[in-house]
């Protein structure tokens, strides 16, 4: 993953807090960063996200707006952004790119067990929420995507997965998963029939 973290210069006479960090889907767009503490403008050709941390809780506002905007460090001025609070999937949302109309949204707090939500920023719907995930990435138009699966009786017993003894006995979960993609075209999800095994915590 990109990671992007803002930096600032301390006034001499108040320490603003710093713009939060973003870590960012491999093969999603770049974009142009301007700091604007407490938040941090992400300047695309076609949308502004402005990105603020939630006070006294994990998770950030995230904050859309077209491009250009008159003001990426001002989603309050003109109504011209709309807001994807933090607490509106859950809580401890965080921003991790746009590819196209989509924006992608990582939730969790911890390494494992986190989830994730696509937003499309064109119709204010989630083609994909708050769907357990790991190692998510865009190649030619495509995000692919691990799941986690859900338990069903006899049907993860079909997925070799050797190690798995040995992660119980060091008192880890044993998760299994399918490697899943959304076409970001047609906004179809597949299969692609790819299964594997991973520890977690």
């Amino acid at each position: 993953m990109l990671v992007i973290s803002s930096s600032v210069t301390a006034a001499q006479t108040e320490t603003p807090a710093p713009p939060p960090s973003v870590t960012l889907f491999p093969g999603t767009e770049t974009p142009q960063v301007k700091q604007c503490p407490p938040g941090a403008a992400y300047i695309y050709k076609e949308y502004t996200i402005y990105v603020t941390e939630t006070p006294g809780s994990p998770g950030q506002d995230i904050h859309i707006g077209k491009s250009p905007a008159g003001d990426p460090c001002g989603p309050d001025k003109g109504g011209q952004y709309f807001t994807v609070l933090a607490s509106g999937l859950g809580g401890a949302d965080y921003f991790s790119g746009i590819s196209g109309d989509y924006l992608f949204i990582d939730q969790g707090t911890g390494p494992s067990y986190r989830t994730l939500s696509i937003f499309d920023m064109r119709d204010k719907t989630y083609p994909l929420r708050a769907v357990r995930y790991a190692d998510a990435g865009i190649k030619n138009g495509i995000f692919t995507y691990y799941e986690t699966m859900d338990e069903v009786e006899g049907a993860l017993a079909k997925i070799p997965c050797p190690k798995a003894p040995e992660w119980k006995r060091q008192g880890l979960d044993v998760v299994y998963e399918e490697q899943m993609s959304f076409d970001l075209k047609t906004g179809r999800q597949n299969s692609l029939r790819h299964y594997r095994c991973s520890p977690a915590q």
